[in-house]
């Protein structure tokens, strides 16, 4: 269950994040105080450059990206991706859903997370920055 061995190709590439509801945003924090209705459907869609990969148990299963969408309330934070759903994905034809979470620091390490005031974890398709219609 993970991403294919090409999928490093996108290495300092723009990908396309777009979140969606699934069982809705939620902040990272638990002190935190909750999202509104609205805030747990998950924020805009946004382009974001891949900074890096990460492996677990021998398997590609996501990466990193700095968010650089342009007035995108998020820009300038960190997005943290994983395959959720057994098999084999890319990033071009067969990309499948992505566990996100969204911060404005990084905490490096095996598997690597979003952290910091205001991050925030959901579910996103993503796709090639040039797939963008």
């Amino acid at each position: 269950m993970g991403l294919t061995r090409e999928s490093r190709s996108y290495l300092g590439r723009k990908l396309l994040f777009e979140p969606f509801y699934g069982w809705g945003w939620g902040m990272r924090d638990p002190s935190a105080p909750e999202l509104t209705y609205l805030e747990a459907l998950g924020p805009a869609p946004f382009s974001a450059t891949v900074t890096g990969f990460f492996e677990f148990d021998g398997e590609l299963r996501g990466g990193t990206a700095l968010i650089d969408q342009p007035g995108h309330p998020y820009e300038g934070w960190h997005v943290v991706f994983s395959t959720r759903h057994q098999g084999i994905f890319d990033l071009r034809s067969d990309p499948g859903d992505f566990n996100l979470t969204i911060g404005p620091a990084l905490m490096p390490g095996e598997l690597p997370s979003a952290t910091g005031p205001g991050a925030q974890a959901g579910f996103g398709f993503i796709r090639d920055e040039a797939e963008r219609s």
